[in-house]
């Protein structure tokens, strides 16, 4: 009577064992027998796969190329060597962002002149929006410009005047607007201070404002296409709006810019605004 529980319960795991190993069994005759249902990948099906992983993974790699290319600087590096083959002076680029597929954003941008020594322009953002295929630039916003005209801006305007004029095209260039905020000093006697620039570059016409603060007091230029002339390439006239100059300081500054001698006897007989 006590060998008998032990002998049952081991038949009936005998029995398990043997219900377990069927059922496998036939489980894998079942798989088989499906795989073996399944039609192989035509030739024509293998084509069109790998034509959809072409299609598909050649722009992610490109894209990933392209992030790559810009967060290891070297879109910085490409573009100050582009500007120093072409332009005077030097251009000096803190780092670029991409901030979508239409936008970039450039930050701590420093233009110096011909001559070297302290930067002739300095910016610290500047807003890049377009386009990439096809390459197009639709809209520049500049944040925090820093303009120092003064002799050293002198020879870099004299410098980039003396470079060869590009061949003329039938092709109008882009519409692009310009937005820019910041302060303008003129041989740090006459400065735009708290200046707004919105303008339309269009077919080489100009139609904005401007709006600053120069000696306290209020300053504005408007700009818009010239009636008449060629529509293709019209010129602009600007209007001043509002404008209150010291004439002292104006003098100082042209004299400072060396366009003209001092002139202390000529302001003596000289309103002074």
């Amino acid at each position: 009577r006590r060998d008998y529980p032990i002998q049952s319960v081991g038949a009936s795991v005998h029995a398990d064992k043997k219900a377990s190993l069927s059922i496998t069994h036939a489980v894998c005759r079942l798989s088989l027998g499906s795989r073996s249902d399944t039609p192989a990948m035509t030739k024509r099906g293998r084509l069109r796969l790998i034509i959809v992983l072409v299609v598909l993974g050649v722009p992610v790699l490109v894209c990933m190329g392209a992030i790559l290319f810009v967060a290891n600087g070297g879109l910085e590096s490409r573009l100050e060597r582009e500007y120093a083959a072409r332009f005077p002076g030097r251009l000096t680029i803190g780092h670029i962002e991409l901030a979508g597929a239409n936008q970039a954003v450039a930050h701590d941008l420093r233009l110096y002149g011909p001559a070297g020594g302290d930067e002739v322009v300095r910016i610290a953002t500047a807003d890049l929006v377009g386009g990439i295929f096809p390459p197009r630039l639709e809209r520049i916003a500049v944040h925090g410009l820093n303009l120092r005209f003064d002799r050293d801006g002198v020879e870099f305007v004299k410098a980039f005047l003396a470079l060869p004029r590009p061949q003329p095209t039938s092709t109008a260039p882009p519409r692009i607007r310009l937005e820019v905020d910041g302060e303008i000093a003129v041989a740090q006697r006459v400065v735009l201070s708290s200046l707004k620039l919105a303008v339309d570059c269009d077919r080489w016409s100009l139609a904005g404002h401007l709006v600053a603060q120069l000696g306290g007091q209020p300053f504005e230029l408007n700009m818009s296409p010239a009636p008449g002339g060629d529509p293709q390439r019209r010129p602009s006239q600007i209007r001043i709006a509002a404008a209150t100059v010291d004439l002292a300081d104006l003098f100082a500054a042209i004299t400072a810019l060396g366009f003209l001698p001092p002139q202390d006897d000529l302001l003596a007989w000289l309103p002074k605004q």
